[in-house]
């Protein structure tokens, strides 16, 4: 059985695919709901179709997680890590031109 963790990453991954491939189309039914020389019925349909893309494929459902713990906040996005397991990695050594703070 896998880890809430994992499931998160998972689902997140499902949900960024999902925005790469509807995303010319809803920009396209975005474009025909904005123009006002089509015709009501025509911006009538283009309201359905876009009902029909799935709320997962929205941009603002996809969120930034940690590549290792999954967690939501506090991510780095220069390293797509949570800063605990930046501390972490930072202090192994692991993590390239980081290292600790003496003085």
């Amino acid at each position: 059985m896998y880890s809430r963790q994992h499931q998160w990453k998972v689902l997140d991954h499902i949900r960024r695919r999902n925005h790469i491939k509807f995303e010319l189309k809803s920009k396209l039914i975005k474009s025909i709901l904005n123009t006002q020389t089509l015709t009501f019925a025509q911006r009538h349909l283009a309201i359905y179709a876009k009902a029909s893309i799935p709320r997962s494929a929205s941009l603002t459902r996809i969120s930034n997680r940690c590549i290792y713990t999954g967690r939501k906040y506090s991510v780095i996005r220069k390293f797509q890590m949570s800063r605990f397991a930046v501390r972490v990695k930072a202090y192994d050594g692991t993590l390239p031109g980081i290292r600790r703070h003496s003085w």
